[in-house]
């Protein structure tokens, strides 16, 4: 079974970011804390990503992030 980490690079990855912008992402404390935090606040996941990544997300993929990271408790 896939951690938080490694289901969060997936996602990135398969909505088109590159690797190192993924290990960027993956890497940076805000989203780490984010990502341990129990439930998990997918909004706040978000916010923590955008600051690091430059892949922007469309409408729709924002909203699977939403929810699939909302899903985590």
């Amino acid at each position: 079974m896939l951690d938080r980490s490694h289901h969060l690079g997936l996602f990135l990855t398969g909505s088109g970011d590159d690797q190192e912008d993924v290990a960027a992402v993956l890497s940076d404390k805000r989203v780490q804390k984010e990502l341990v935090r129990h439930p998990i606040k997918s909004d706040r996941l978000l916010k923590a990503v955008r600051r690091v990544s430059h892949f922007k997300l469309s409408s729709h993929q924002e909203y699977e992030f939403i929810w699939l990271f909302g899903r985590y408790r």
